[in-house]
Formats: structure tokens, C-alpha cells, sequence
């Protein structure tokens, strides 16, 4: 599958993170958080528009990933999904974390258009719900 390259905090956990998170959280009171599973969403959003497999389960790798982050970005700039800047573009198919932020904030948006999977019945909400968006996502909404 490749080598997956280690966090900023060379591979410790994501304590760090987490708890940075959760400061932001207190501090902006009015913010509704949503967990994202980055890996996921690109997968999702590039089946919905088409992206060949092979570019979907390459994004991360060491080898070939930069390749496979310009052709997804493309097919989202064809399709009129996003705008992006050229010097964010070249941001996001050099770093695949910088390019995972992306999709997870896409995710929060297509989150609050309501075309993420809702959770099923029943389901504990106080467990916290991955949002990952819907199958064939329509992004002419």
C-alpha cells in the first residue's frame, strides 16, 4: 500500500491534535464541530464524480500520490465543484495532509448542505458521528 508518511509529531499519536481541538472548541462557543474522516470523503466525493479508482487509493502515497491529488483536484475544478487558487492548488498536490484538510472541510459543507449519511436510527449520538458524504453526491445544489 506505500509508506505512509509519520505526523508532525513524528508518528506519536494524535493527542496533540485532539487536544488542540478541543481548545479551539472552548474558545469559539457557537462552533458546531463535525468529525471527518478525510479518507473516506475523498473517496466518496471522487466516486461521485467519476475519478479513476486507481487515482482514489493512491492520494497518500509517497510515489504517485502528487499525480493522483492534481487529476482529483482537476476533476473537481472541471465539474465546478470548487475554485481554487494557484498557489493553494500547488499547495494541495504537494502535501496530501494540507489536500486532506481540504476534503475535510468540504465534507463540513456538504455536512451542512445535508448530503452527508445521516446516522442510523438508534444510533448513540453521544458516541459522535463520522460525517462522510452520501453516495453520487449532487453538487449542482
Amino acid at each position: 500500500e506505500g509508506v505512509v508518511p509519520p505526523l508532525e509529531t513524528f508518528g506519536a499519536n494524535s493527542a496533540p491534535l485532539t487536544v488542540r481541538g478541543q481548545f479551539l472548541l472552548r474558545r469559539f462557543e457557537k462552533i458546531r464541530a463535525i468529525e471527518v474522516y478525510p479518507a473516506l470523503s475523498v473517496l466518496r466525493i471522487g466516486q461521485s464524480l467519476k475519478v479513476p479508482k486507481a487515482h482514489l487509493a493512491t492520494y497518500k502515497h509517497q510515489v504517485g500520490g502528487e499525480e493522483s491529488r492534481l487529476v482529483i483536484l482537476d476533476y473537481l475544478l472541471r465539474n465546478d465543484v470548487v475554485f481554487i487558487y494557484q498557489q493553494d492548488y500547488h499547495r494541495l498536490i504537494q502535501n496530501s495532509d494540507v489536500f486532506e484538510a481540504f476534503f475535510s472541510a468540504l465534507t463540513g459543507l456538504l455536512s451542512h448542505r445535508g448530503l452527508c449519511e445521516k446516522p442510523p436510527l438508534g444510533f448513540p449520538i453521544k458516541q459522535g458521528w463520522i460525517h462522510f458524504p452520501v453516495m453520487n453526491v449532487d453538487f449542482s445544489l
